[in-house]
């Protein structure tokens, strides 16, 4: 979690205040639905900002504040920027708006269809962020999305980083990441790279909060055949054996029980992470009835 100090400023007279919206995206899970090409939000308004203000200069547009996505473990699927236009500056936003919208409709038609860019009126503030283009600076240059795949486990993300969320409050703005991998030491590498493009954004501070480490199961551990047996004998179907980029809970119990055997199993859970998860009920009886037969059998 990266923090900026607000530099807050007296707004000039004669500002059109504005909110630049960037929503629609389907978010998600950030581990489990990072390689489906979705749009973090975040990001993107990040995109469009340093698109806009390529094109005019710093004093025709104020960043009043920038706020995006809702949980680190979400693709964002929202984002919003309020920002003071200059009367002259007005039409190339707009413009570039609607530009940005086209293009995003074509790049994610068939990923995250819904997806849209525009301009709205913002209600009247007195205030701006001295610091705000150091925000969108740095959230256009931090690692987002895959970072890399799995070279030996087809189709698995081997490292990524998700721009969880974003928040602009009177005293304090945040950035947060959620970095996973199935190295230790590529997660601490790209942890140290985001902490050090914050830096050079200006940012006050970088708090690490959490630190897991990385786990991979042995595909051969006694316990993981004892649980596909079980599955195989009380369903009556063979389940698949997959390493997924998720799961962080299993980490810890790596970390607190050197040389565990873990398997991960659990109902299915449709769009985890989203405004739109829910679970199949009849797969959670399954699991439980699994779990207890699972059980006795260790007990055995």
């Amino acid at each position: 979690v990266a923090h900026w100090t607000p530099e807050w400023k007296d707004m000039p007279e004669g500002m059109q205040l504005c909110r630049v919206i960037v929503d629609g995206g389907l978010g998600g899970h950030s581990g489990l639905d990072v390689h489906k090409g979705r749009c973090n939000c975040n990001r993107e308004l990040a995109v469009f900002l340093t698109k806009f203000y390529g094109e005019v200069t710093p004093d025709q547009a104020l960043v009043c504040a920038f706020n995006g996505g809702t949980a680190n473990a979400s693709i964002a699927s929202t984002a919003e920027a309020v920002l003071a236009i200059a009367p002259a500056a007005l039409d190339t936003l707009k413009s570039l708006a609607a530009q940005h919208d086209a293009q995003l409709k074509a790049a994610y038609a068939e990923k995250d269809p819904a997806l849209s860019v525009r301009v709205e009126e913002a209600a009247p503030c007195h205030k701006y962020l001295g610091n705000g283009l150091d925000l969108v600076r740095c959230l256009g240059e931090l690692p987002c999305n895959v970072i890399e795949m799995h070279e030996q486990m087809k189709g698995v993300v081997m490292t990524s980083n998700n721009i969880g969320v974003v928040r602009t409050l009177d005293d304090d703005i945040t950035v947060s990441c959620h970095t996973r991998s199935f190295s230790n030491d590529d997660m601490h590498a790209i942890g140290d790279a985001i902490k050090a493009t914050c830096l050079a954004c200006k940012a006050s501070g970088v708090d690490l909060i959490m630190d897991t480490g990385s786990w991979f199961e042995d595909p051969n551990s006694t316990l993981l055949e004892t649980t596909y047996n079980t599955f195989k004998d009380v369903l009556g179907f063979e389940p698949k054996k997959v390493a997924i980029h998720a799961v962080l809970e299993c980490a810890y119990f790596v970390q607190k029980y050197p040389g565990v055997q873990i398997a991960s199993i659990g109902p299915l859970i449709i769009e985890p992470h989203s405004t739109s998860e829910r679970v199949n009920l009849n797969t959670a009886d399954d699991i439980w009835r699994v779990t207890i037969e699972l059980l006795k059998r260790l007990k055995d």
